[in-house]
């Protein structure tokens, strides 16, 4: 069907014709048909890509969360095989009660497979267990040219490395095989501290992260002056308990089990800006400050790692034209220097993130050509968008990546929202190596996105370029 689909921060959009395939075969009609027709095609799984990773202006989308089936579960060895559409609550789901999950998950359950897939996703022990792809054994593909190949790193294995953190480009992937990670329990023992200011959390991280299963920062990302950066720096191990039980994790019809999420959208859109953010993460700063700078407490793996998911599952709504969210990674010789300096230089246009959290990283183990990741840390920093002030928006971007350039960082390309060829050359030195092996995969160029041609700045027929922040 021909409608508008839109990233999940809401903040850009494409008109696309939908495709719904149910199987491999279907996948490969579609293929087939927009070769004979000139047609481009992007893929898109849960839908929950913040930016426009997955749009696809004027062009094909095939959308695969239809095919999200569980197709076979070891619970004895923790083998795992699935559509590219199972989504991460599925999975957990299915394999909790038997002692097993995935061994990394973004900070959504709300995402497939095949999204994880193509982003590379990380979650909060990135540092101990890296990232989504160090765990896939295999997955199936359907190329441009129409053929299913099943890859892996034995099995074209440069398909393999490009494919996942490829963000789609190089085919359809339809089905994956992931090793599980036995757990202890489904419950955590997590503790909260708060520090003043982001040279402080950095040396406590430093300190702490190696001894913690799962570990991330709620950052107050308004507050300026000697205390910029200060934040909440969350921590949990597993309980060993053995308790598979799954509680505190489907997600609350209200807030403090009195406001309906459903209404929030509403009182966000006209209340919620700098000022407001401002009263509210110093609340939660001081709230931890009071309670003798620490709290240790027993909480189920969602309630920690899906923080998000339960507290403000419609967070993308709160804003009448949605939010940019951009996340850099920089070393840790940088770390303080480079967040300092991304953080004032927030304050100066006037685009403060209402939201933003910090985390370590650790660098690949494994040789995937897209992946932005090193021993470090990183930043999410979500910008209201302002249309009326989009030219100024632009130049904030464009400035933070220079920043990030000259620490020797990188941007996370699920959340990128202005990146142009030269910032994306200098952050990603595997780039010309992944465009021939898309070459040579798909030497059309059939798998495209609003995300690729506007760092490229390809065009095709008479179509416009992408307008990456049409109202």
């Amino acid at each position: 069907m021909k409608t508008r689909v839109h990233g999940w921060a809401k903040s850009t959009y494409s008109d696309s014709e939908v495709y719904f395939p149910s199987t491999p075969d279907g996948i490969r009609e579609v293929v087939t048909a927009a070769a004979l027709s000139g047609k481009i095609i992007s893929a898109r799984g849960a839908g929950n890509a913040y930016g426009d990773n997955a749009l696809n202006t004027q062009q094909i989308i095939l959308d695969l969360s239809g095919m999200n089936r569980i197709l076979e579960f070891d619970p004895l060895g923790g083998l795992l095989r699935v559509e590219a559409g199972a989504d991460i609550n599925s999975i957990l789901l299915s394999a909790i009660p038997h002692g097993w999950m995935l061994p990394a998950m973004p900070g959504t359950r709300h995402v497939s497979v095949g999204g994880a897939l193509a982003n590379n996703v990380h979650g909060k022990n990135c540092i101990h267990v890296g990232y989504f792809g160090e765990h896939v054994l295999s997955f199936k593909i359907c190329l441009a040219d129409g053929s299913l190949k099943e890859c892996s790193r034995e099995q074209n294995s440069e398909i393999f490395y490009s494919a996942i953190s490829g963000l789609g480009l190089l085919g359809i992937t339809y089905e994956a095989t992931l090793q599980l990670r036995r757990v202890p329990s489904f419950y955590l023992r997590q503790r909260e501290r708060s520090f003043g200011s982001l040279a402080e959390i950095v040396d406590a991280y430093e300190e702490l992260k190696g001894a913690y299963d799962y570990s991330i920062c709620q950052m107050d990302a308004i507050k300026s002056g000697p205390h910029l950066g200060r934040g909440t720096l969350q921590l949990a191990n597993f309980e060993h308990d053995g308790d598979y039980h799954i509680t505190r994790h489907e997600i609350p019809k209200r807030m403090l089990a009195v406001v309906p999420h459903s209404v929030l959208p509403v009182f966000t859109k006209q209340l919620l800006g700098t000022g407001a953010v401002r009263c509210i993460n110093t609340l939660k700063y001081q709230a931890v400050r009071m309670s003798n700078q620490e709290r240790d407490k027993r909480v189920s793996f969602s309630t920690m790692h899906f923080l998000m998911d339960r507290q403000l599952p419609r967070y993308n709504s709160f804003f009448k034209h949605g939010f940019f969210e951009y996340q850099a990674m920089l070393p840790t010789r940088n770390a303080v220097r480079g967040f300092s300096q991304l953080l004032k230089l927030s304050h100066q246009y006037g685009f403060g993130s209402m939201m933003s959290a910090f985390k370590a990283h650790r660098k690949l183990n494994e040789p995937f050509l897209m992946t932005p990741a090193l021993d470090g840390y990183s930043i999410t920093m979500d910008i209201v968008k302002r249309p009326a002030e989009m030219e100024k928006q632009l130049e904030m971007f464009y400035a933070m990546n220079e920043i990030v350039i000259e620490n020797e960082g990188m941007l996370y390309l699920a959340k990128t929202p202005v990146i142009h060829e030269r910032h994306f050359r200098a952050m990603y030195p595997n780039v010309d190596k992944f465009l021939m092996l898309k070459s040579k995969w798909d030497p059309d160029s059939r798998f495209q996105s609003n995300l690729y041609r506007r760092i490229f700045q390809l065009k095709w027929g008479d179509l416009p370029p992408p307008a990456e922040f049409e109202i």
